[in-house]
């Protein structure tokens, strides 16, 4: 295939199949398009998707863990590719799967007629998620991250530890009534599942997903999903309505106390502050449940945990649950003196990396101090913030810190941007603003945690496991942010690194150049100028980034 036509012309000429199960294995593509009326008017995305197939189907054996996860989300493991090369593979892409829409169908749009659209077209779309509800390869939040033909990565990380993006309700939609149809679709899909874990007896994964449906469900106008275990009767003891939300709460989850830990050592109170009840959590705290009650040790094996329990490390209190942006229940969990700082993960950094100023600013009137917090790697809430890429969070931070960091952590903070998922040119350049080097070399002493870590890395390398992560810290040591950005396939990072003076001759302590780093990888072409020494489109690439980005506090 050297161009992408829509679905109508795929199937006059028969390329397009409808999938059943025994054909072999179904693969659903998200992407955002690149142009207004096409998907890929160059088939710059395509090329590298097929490229990205190709590998996982042919010479890669696995798909290895994204740093966050290989660092974070305890009994994560890569994704066998076997399966892959076992089964036919079978695309489902939108410009593909989905009639397109014609001219008529647009002129309906136009003057709101929604209608009139084409009942195809309504049944494609009200298909995606049973597809996605099925899937196999991809249990639980993980998913194939494709950031270039070479550069594949498993996201085993679930909601707050960067593993994705914004409830789907929060997103923009070219027609706003999709929103409302839409939401019934995902909400009946989430009752589906929640009478599935109950007929299986998986009471943990009940909960989780019972208490995540605030932030699944956040920006559609729904009702919550709840009576899913009948027979509950009021405690003559409950004398207000928080004392009655508790123990309607304690029996939805069927618990049969406050302070009843389950299979994987949570408490109720850990489940309402995932939920972000705040009169739940009030009728819990009045019947004496323990504000700074720790995570403990569960009997399940890491395989068997849901995912978003995984993604909350041993030692975990209701208030690091801030990551799920519920304010008024942080709050509330403040308030009664719930412990904000210190742990393996402190909340500081988790609101950062979720992109949440607001969780920054409660914390901080609480009593965290910006400067200072650290996780257990000694990474800075200002690092973990840049590590997502989460500008508006940064910002607050820099806030607090009294834009007063430190060269050190302000240098160590352009190169995690540069490294995993901060590459945009809008936080490039406003960390080089703010005196970070744009050249600096990276280097953490190995004696700290974090040196260790690379150590240990760096070993496992040299021994024969490679992974995204192992590269990535076998190469750090006096490595620049544009060597990371050139690692991590961070195209529009890089640009921006090099139209702020970048340097391209520098080596890392293996003696490896930023173009090194792009051997055997496609790279865009104003990046292939700039390693030949022309950065002209480099700089035009940053310059139309920061002129189209936008974020507020």
């Amino acid at each position: 295939m050297g161009e992408i036509d829509p679905h109508e012309v795929l199937k006059e000429k028969g390329l397009l199949v409808e999938f059943r199960e025994p054909m072999g294995k179904a693969a659903f593509v998200s992407h955002q398009w690149v142009g207004n009326q096409h998907p890929d008017p160059e088939f710059k995305q395509m090329r590298v998707l097929q490229e990205a197939l190709k590998r996982m189907t042919s010479d890669l054996s696995h798909i290895s863990l994204d740093l966050n996860s290989e660092a974070m989300v305890p009994g994560a493991k890569p994704l066998d590719t076997r399966e892959l090369r076992e089964n036919a593979i079978f695309v489902w892409y939108d410009y593909f799967s989905c009639p397109q829409l014609d001219h008529q169908t647009r002129r309906a749009l136009t003057k709101g007629l929604a209608h009139e659209l084409n009942s195809e077209l309504s049944k494609a779309i009200d298909s995606i998620p049973a597809y996605i509800a099925r899937r196999e390869l991809s249990e639980e939040s993980s998913w194939i991250l494709i950031r270039g033909a070479t550069e594949i990565e498993l996201v085993a990380s679930g909601v707050g530890a960067g593993g994705g993006g914004a409830p789907p309700g929060e997103g923009d939609f070219t027609v706003p009534g999709d929103r409302d149809k839409l939401a019934p679709i995902l909400q009946h899909g989430l009752r589906r599942k929640l009478f599935s874990y109950l007929k299986k007896q998986d009471l943990v994964s009940y909960r989780v997903l019972l208490n995540l449906q605030s932030t699944h469900m956040k920006g559609f106008d729904v009702e919550r999903i709840e009576d899913l275990i009948p027979g509950f009767e009021p405690d003559s003891s409950d004398l207000d309505s928080a004392s009655m939300a508790a123990s309607r709460f304690l029996h939805e989850n069927g618990f049969q106390s406050v302070g009843e830990l389950d299979r994987q050592g949570w408490s109720p109170l850990h489940y309402a502050a995932l939920g972000g009840h705040p009169e739940v959590i009030q009728g819990l705290l009045q019947k004496r449940a323990d504000v700074n009650i720790q995570t403990k040790t569960g009997v399940f094996g890491e395989e068997e945990r849901p995912m978003a329990a995984r993604n909350a490390a041993l030692g975990v209190s209701p208030c690091r649950f801030r990551i799920f942006k519920h304010h008024d229940a942080a709050r509330l969990l403040v308030a009664a003196r719930a412990r904000v700082d210190g742990g393996i993960l402190p909340a500081l950094n988790l609101a950062g990396s979720a992109n949440n100023p607001e969780g920054v600013r409660i914390l901080c009137e609480a009593g965290c101090d910006a400067r200072t917090t650290k996780d257990i790697l000694g990474f800075s809430a200002l690092e973990a913030a840049c590590a997502q890429g989460s500008i508006e969070a940064v910002e607050e931070i820099l806030r607090q810190a009294g834009y007063n960091m430190g060269s050190r952590v302000m240098n160590r903070s352009l190169y995690t941007a540069a490294s995993f998922r901060g590459g945009k040119a809008e936080l490039i350049f406003r960390l080089i603003e703010l005196n970070s080097d744009v050249n600096t070399r990276y280097g953490p002493g190995v004696l700290t945690a974090h040196g260790a870590y690379l150590g240990w890395k760096t070993f496992q390398h040299r021994f024969g496991t490679v992974t995204n992560t192992t590269k990535q810290c076998y190469h750090a040591y006096k490595a620049t942010p544009l060597m990371a950005a050139m690692m991590s396939a961070q195209y529009e990072g890089a640009a921006a690194l090099v139209a702020a003076g970048a340097k391209l001759d520098l080596r890392n302590s293996r003696k490896f150049t930023a173009a090194d780093f792009a051997e055997g990888h496609i790279l865009p072409r104003f990046l292939a100028e700039a390693l030949d020494g022309d950065v002209t489109a480099c700089r035009e690439i940053a310059t139309a980034a920061i002129e189209s980005s936008y974020f507020e506090i």
